[in-house]
């Protein structure tokens, strides 16, 4: 098997377990309903507060459950992500692309992965939120956000490009 084979279908496989990894978090915080992606996206730090404080226990504790399959998420579609750039490099790529390439996704997960330790702390404290930290939690998520749909988004695009030009 070729390289170029190979590494499509570690990006396929890598994909396949972000997707059962993405369904599994998903059904964890069902219960909390829109408020998972209010907390994710507000700045302000009396909203968090409110978000977070308005959950009963249970839901509380549903969240805290999510933080742990939420640890190898990041890592998943970091690798699925990274893995499909590398594969469809060409020998003509720049060194430049391929590192950002792999460095894009790299960055989007740690910033995941820092947004989930100050949601754990927060979760537990939420009337301890600062102003600060809401908006580092934000800016953590928006940042892990373009960084993770920009590289889909340019490898879709390079994937499309390619279709046409083989036509």
């Amino acid at each position: 098997m070729s390289s170029p084979t190979r590494a499509v279908r570690t990006a396929v496989a890598l994909f396949g377990a972000y997707v059962v990894s993405q369904a599994y978090i998903a059904a964890l915080l069902r219960p909390l309903g829109r408020d998972v992606l209010r907390v994710q996206t507000t700045g302000d730090p009396d909203e968090f507060c409110r978000i977070m404080t308005g959950w009963s226990p249970e839901q509380r504790l549903q969240y805290r459950k999510h933080l742990l399959p939420d640890t190898l998420h990041p890592l998943l579609y970091a690798s699925a992500l990274a893995a499909a750039g590398i594969a469809g490099h060409e020998p003509s790529t720049p060194r430049w692309v391929r590192i950002v390439a792999v460095a894009a996704p790299a960055a989007s997960a740690v910033c995941d992965l820092s947004e989930n330790a100050l949601h754990a702390r927060f979760v537990n404290h939420p009337h301890r939120v600062t102003r600060e930290a809401a908006r580092a939690s934000t800016l953590l998520t928006r940042t892990k956000w373009v960084l993770a749909c920009g590289t889909a988004g340019a490898l879709i695009t390079r994937t499309l490009r390619k279709r046409r030009s083989a036509r």
